[in-house]
């Protein structure tokens, strides 16, 4: 007997029909009481007709079932007893009862991360990967899947790492976004390796740091999950975002871009000696410089600092989110 698969809020339907020649018989079919219905199905009334010219009696009827979250991994035996009721007994034969069952299990999805195609192209970013980028530059990271029956949702989970070197997760990531499937994939979303139902799944996440985000490190848990959240698989790198760099944004101009560092464009033109003219507008994620990269020597305190560059203690803190982590490294 073999066993019929069904998923999670998948409509399972089956066609359940008898057969009896005599077309003078009532014919029936009923549910077998010994194994009962499982939860979740059900199954419409009997219809009769003829087959054959009115020759043959056929009584159908349709059994269906949705499985629940609950059910998964659950095997469930249902039979089905054709009948058939002869008015002119013994003459024409003794009634019979026909028995046939069917056996259900509702699947559990399987998952797993696609790394890498046979020419050795990489695809999703292995396990502990860290990836440079730099205010409003945008940073791209391919998501491949491979699951076995189930649709696949792509997602996320963002950390930030504090001074101590610990990792906060955050309610909220801005900029950051997984757009599926991926826009440019190199797999095709068609059956994986000839297996039935096992299905390749592509996400593109893609990420573009703010001005807040300039000298942090964050860790991104990146997740693929079936559509009903039953099992899935994570792999987690890490960002770093520098600091006295950025990327002009869609449509940013230098004076744009020195007005969200609370400069002004000069500053920003002067380190950017062939940028042209400040108020042009620019293809996206061109890089710049917003700075001079001063490195202090031991002894400096940030006031002597302040007061060389003509600036406050607080300015120097606020463009250098990662002073005091750079300042006074720890180590696990």
């Amino acid at each position: 007997m073999s066993v019929i698969p069904i998923q999670v809020g998948y409509e399972l339907r089956r066609t359940i029909q008898a057969y009896d020649g005599d077309i003078t018989d009532s014919l029936d079919i009923l549910i077998d009481t010994d194994k009962g219905m499982p939860v979740m199905a059900a199954i419409s009334p009997t219809v009769v007709s003829g087959l054959n010219g009115g020759m043959t009696n056929v009584a159908t009827r349709i059994f269906s079932m949705t499985p629940h979250t609950s059910q998964v991994g659950m095997r469930f035996e249902v039979c089905f007893r054709a009948t058939n009721t002869n008015p002119d007994l013994p003459v024409l034969g003794p009634n019979v009862d026909a028995i046939r069952c069917i056996i259900i299990k509702v699947v559990e999805p399987e998952l797993s991360w696609t790394n890498a195609m046979e020419d050795g192209t990489q695809l999703t970013p292995p396990e502990g990967s860290t990836f440079e980028t730099y205010p409003g530059c945008y940073i791209e990271m391919p998501l491949y899947a491979n699951s076995v029956w189930y649709k696949t949702v792509f997602g996320f989970e963002t950390y930030v790492q504090e001074f101590d070197g610990t990792f906060t997760p955050t309610s909220s990531m801005p900029g950051a976004e997984v757009v599926s499937p991926h826009p440019r994939a190199v797999i095709p979303p068609s059956s994986f390796v000839n297996i039935a139902n096992n299905y390749s799944h592509s996400g593109l996440f893609r990420y573009q740091p703010g001005v807040a985000m300039a000298g942090r490190r964050i860790r991104v848990c990146l997740t693929a999950s079936d559509e009903w959240s039953l099992n899935s698989v994570a792999r987690c790198v890490t960002v770093d975002t520098g600091s006295c760099k950025a990327c002009l944004r869609e449509g940013q101009s230098i004076s744009g871009l020195a007005a969200e560092y609370k400069t002004d464009w000069v500053q920003v033109w002067a380190v950017n000696p062939r940028i042209g003219r400040p108020n042009a507008q620019r293809h996206p994620n061109i890089l710049v410089n917003i700075g001079v990269l001063y490195t202090s020597r031991g002894g400096e305190r940030l006031q002597t600092l302040a007061e060389k560059f003509y600036t406050s203690v607080d300015r120097i803190l606020s463009d250098n989110p990662d002073f005091i982590d750079r300042s006074y490294p720890r180590h696990p």
